[in-house]
């Protein structure tokens, strides 16, 4: 725990172990995979090794409470067609050029992939961005974060949890 980032050319394995995430970001750049096993709770999450892959234990949950930064990259189950989880809660998330399978974000923020990430399939509460052109509207009656998909929907006073408006949106302010 404490304030500082923990790098990691390998897999992540607590084992009965106690993590402390307290403000620690903790960043996966191995050259090839990664695996994570167990569930934890992270208060940063980076995995930016072009190319690699990032592999989950099935049935384990990954829980991410503010920052999480995945580009350029895998993100898969351990098993084909078995759900790993992630939750996450926080502030900023960056989800640029993706390919991702067999994970449920469902007890979380909507996950906002780019437009050159990939759906693999078998995916929960993920938003795989098209080109698609519209509006994004600013619903939050109080201050939020650009990224903070709460803060948008895709009708004037709609529902919010819409993606985060990409160059090829409108953005309406409310």
């Amino acid at each position: 725990g404490g304030s500082g980032a923990l790098s990691l050319a390998t897999n992540w394995n607590p084992d009965g172990t106690t993590f402390n995430a307290q403000t620690s970001t903790v960043i996966f750049d191995a050259p090839v995979t990664s695996t994570m096993t167990g569930s934890t709770t992270f208060y940063g999450l980076r995995a930016i090794t072009s190319g690699t892959t990032l592999y989950f234990t099935p049935g384990t949950t990954q829980y991410v409470t503010n920052i999480v930064e995945f580009r350029d990259l895998g993100l898969r189950s351990k098993t084909d067609n078995a759900t790993w989880y992630f939750d996450y809660s926080g502030s900023s998330q960056t989800l640029v050029g993706l390919n991702v399978q067999d994970s449920n974000a469902d007890g979380g923020t909507l996950m906002d992939a780019d437009t050159d990430s990939t759906d693999s399939g078998n995916n929960t509460n993920w938003d795989f961005l098209t080109n698609e052109t519209g509006e994004r509207y600013w619903v939050s009656s109080t201050a939020k974060n650009w990224s903070d998909t709460s803060a948008w929907a895709l009708t004037s006073n709609g529902t919010s949890g819409a993606s985060v408006p990409a160059s090829n949106h409108t953005v309406v302010f409310d």
